[in-house]
């Protein structure tokens, strides 16, 4: 026994500890940060749609995909890269009168003043969803009206028409063939000119209000502090609207 004792071996192992952090790190930490991040916007998201109603949810995506003069992306009138002319936006503006309510029959029992002010509003929420629905049938109408006499020109690949949310976008711009304006000026060539004489009367069949908008080529000016391309395009603006008086458009119809 004893001389087994002596050949026994004691082996003693000693390992180092390493730190908890030396393994873990703090990746993890940004990961939570994005995480929360993410939850954070969803909720917001979440909040929004939730603050807003249906009619507003499609006013938005239209402002945000749509090319409308609403969407306020530009930071400036310059809207082609190469061109002799430019071209004009006309907006044919929702403003429906205020609708009448329509006589109803007197009740036997009276109503308080709660149920007067519930029906009250019913009534009114029909009568603007009748005014809408006229308001839609008028444009349709002014856009076939305005193809026939863009299609009497020959001018189809000058026009482009867009129903949008606030009423009717006419954009009417040059091509290769036609120059709207002389270069670098607000003067409008003839032919525009004539188009644009013949689309007068007809804005005047609609109780929309109209917005003007002008735009350029990116041709730019020696002075930019004297007169750029802002000033060019407001006068191209102001230079539609002085024809479409002249043609028999009513001044009042003018929004801006």
């Amino acid at each position: 026994m004893r001389n087994r004792s002596k050949e026994h071996t004691t082996i003693i192992k000693r390992s180092s500890r390493k730190s908890h952090d030396e393994f873990h790190g703090g990746a993890w930490k940004v990961a939570f940060a994005d995480f929360t991040l993410a939850m954070m916007a969803l909720f917001m998201v979440l909040w929004i749609m939730g603050a807003v109603t249906e009619e507003e949810r499609k006013e938005i995506v239209s402002m945000l995909n749509g090319e409308s003069v609403f969407e306020g992306n530009s930071l400036t009138p310059i809207t082609q890269k190469e061109g002799q002319g430019g071209q004009l936006s006309l907006i044919d503006s929702r403003h429906p009168k205020t609708p009448k309510p329509s006589k109803t029959a007197e009740s036997s029992k009276p109503l308080t003043d709660a149920e007067k002010q519930v029906a009250q509003q019913a009534k009114q929420t029909e009568s603007l969803d009748d005014v809408n629905a006229r308001s839609r049938n008028e444009i349709e109408d002014l856009a076939r009206i305005i193809m026939k006499i863009t299609s009497t020109y020959d001018a189809q690949a000058n026009l482009k028409m867009e129903i949008v949310p606030q009423g009717l976008r006419i954009l009417v711009s040059d091509d290769q063939k036609r120059e709207m304006f002389q270069r670098s000026s607000a003067i409008l060539t003839p032919f525009f000119k004539r188009l644009l004489t013949e689309f007068a009367p007809e804005l005047n069949k609609i109780d929309n209000k109209i917005i003007i908008t002008g735009h350029t080529d990116a041709t730019r000016f020696r002075d930019q502090v004297l007169y750029n391309n802002w000033n060019l395009s407001g006068e191209r603006a102001m230079q539609a609207r002085a024809v479409l008086t002249t043609g028999g458009w009513i001044k009042a119809k003018f929004c801006k």
